[in-house]
């Protein structure tokens, strides 16, 4: 049974203040306003500490925002850090007023990564921008994200602290050319790193094949390989409970979760069959790799058009 991960993601809110039109979640309606009891995510951390359990850093993500959680965000922080790990959160950057990021700051968060696709409003409304209808909406609220990375960044500067200050931007057909002009506007406000992740798409849309056409498969079948970065080194927890052995979950494959710690200890889960059933699988041959995983494309390249 393994016992060691790079990082445990977090999903505290399972809430979002935007409506992404790629946001397979917005879609389907699936956001549940659910918020991860701040004990609950307390105790499950104590339960693998206590008994042997390995990883790195915690990871406040998921499918929701993660400063829809309110000023308990900041607690969160502070429960992570006084159990020695580093500690991330994923967000949008909307939410993130100078009073709150001050308070981050403070905490003791280590690494800040913000979801921003886009420095021209044309870009910008393909993506975390696509929920306005008029163009001139998009650009103010795009201006006061810049502006607000801005001031977290010389927050940052001032307050002599060393928090990883990252912009992730969605690579689409797109979004491609517009890409050095974004990596030059925020490179000159001073973020440390920009990172590129490819549109992930809907895995029960016409698209996604079944078979061994499935790219996933033709993929590890080429080179012989199975290994899965985010199997071995991720295991997520979302807001309602379920526990995930990767980055998941993935909308239509619910079976993939292991467990869910409202019901069942977290360190229970781990050891039980089913995690263990999926890890021989993993380390087995590639035919008996579970469907979920061929379906996972998360290494193309494709338009927005296409979801």
């Amino acid at each position: 049974m393994r016992k060691s991960f790079e990082a445990i993601n977090f999903e505290m809110s399972n809430s979002c203040n935007l409506r992404c039109r790629f946001c397979t979640y917005h879609k389907r309606n699936e956001f549940s306003g659910k918020k991860l009891p701040l004990a609950l995510y307390e105790k499950s951390l104590s339960q693998l500490i206590d008994n042997g359990f390995l990883f790195n850093a915690i990871r406040l993500d998921g499918n929701g925002e993660a400063l829809t959680y309110g000023d308990s965000i900041i607690e969160a922080v502070k429960i992570g850090k006084k159990l020695q790990k580093r500690i991330l959160i994923v967000t949008n950057g909307i939410l993130l007023d100078m009073e709150r990021a001050e308070r981050l700051i403070s905490a003791g968060i280590d690494h800040v990564i913000i979801s921003c696709t886009g420095v021209s409003p044309d870009v910008y409304s393909l993506f975390q921008g696509s929920h306005f209808a008029d163009i001139k909406q998009v650009d103010a609220q795009l201006q006061v994200l810049i502006r607000k990375v801005t001031d977290f960044v010389a927050m940052r500067d001032r307050m002599r602290k060393s928090v990883s200050i990252q912009m992730n931007y969605i690579l689409a057909d797109e979004s491609q050319s517009s890409f050095f002009e974004y990596a030059k506007t925020f490179r000159a406000i001073g973020v440390d790193r920009i990172f590129v992740t490819p549109l992930q798409g809907d895995p029960q849309s016409p698209d996604y094949i079944s078979g061994e056409e499935l790219p996933g498969y033709q993929i590890r079948k080429s080179i012989g390989l199975i290994y899965c970065d985010a199997f071995y080194n991720t295991l997520t927890i979302y807001a309602n409970g379920d526990v995930y052995p990767c980055c998941g979950p993935i909308i239509g494959c619910e079976e993939f979760a292991i467990g869910n710690i409202y019901e069942t200890p977290i360190t229970n889960i781990l050891s039980s069959g089913k995690f263990i059933e999926l890890e021989e699988r993993m380390y087995g041959e590639i035919e008996n790799i579970p469907m979920i995983c061929n379906r996972c494309k998360t290494t193309f390249v494709r338009s927005i058009n296409e979801i």
